[in-house]
């Protein structure tokens, strides 16, 4: 007599594989929604950085003040002035004060300039070691109220729109370098460049 097998029913076999399919769909499941949200979490977390861009975009005023070289940019005085091309990257400043006033001198160097053999045009710490002089011999003296013309530094080049500081420019007293031509070369476009000082926008 032959048994009848019962068919009502899963095999062991098929029970492990349903149970390997499902486990397979979670962890799969787990890994999608995970990663899903660790970047909603890192976007709602960083709505700055969002908005940022979008101001970066739409805005017409470029985040760097010197405009890609084309200006120095005297960020502690907020204000700015275009350079010559064949100076662009080559000017650096230093800022002190001016003994006995209230004003305070901005000083340039010019690269080219102080790199000649026996240039004496690089900028050095101030005596009194409160920022930096010397340079190339221009420049630009700051002051909270017009200088007397007993000062012998002439007249303003620029009065700032809320009319606190006045900006005056100076010429060198003497040369600091062995090649008279091109310092006085760059002395005169520094000078040039200086009358279209400006300040810098918000």
């Amino acid at each position: 007599m032959s048994r009848k097998l019962s068919t009502n029913g899963f095999s062991i076999v098929e029970i492990i594989v349903i149970i390997f399919v499902v486990a397979a769909l979670g962890v799969s499941g787990f890994f999608v929604w995970q990663k899903t949200h660790k970047k909603e979490t890192t976007t709602k977390s960083n709505p700055k950085t969002s908005q940022t861009n979008q101001d970066k975009d739409t805005s017409t005023e470029p985040a760097d003040p010197s405009d890609g070289g084309k200006y120095l940019a005297i960020t502690e005085w907020g204000v700015r002035f275009p350079l010559p091309e064949n100076m662009r990257g080559d000017v650096t400043y230093g800022i002190a004060p001016v003994s006995s006033t209230n004003h305070y001198s901005t000083s340039f160097e010019v690269g080219k300039i102080a790199n000649l053999a026996e240039s004496n045009c690089k900028l050095y710490a101030a005596s009194e070691g409160t920022g930096l002089e010397g340079g190339i011999g221009v420049q630009l003296i700051r002051s909270p109220e017009p200088v007397p013309a007993s000062e012998g530094i002439g007249s303003p080049i620029y009065t700032s729109k809320d009319g606190k500081y006045y900006f005056y420019a100076i010429t060198p007293k003497g040369l600091c370098s062995g090649d008279e031509q091109a310092e006085l070369a760059a002395d005169d476009a520094l000078m040039a460049a200086l009358k279209d000082i400006a300040e810098l926008t918000n």
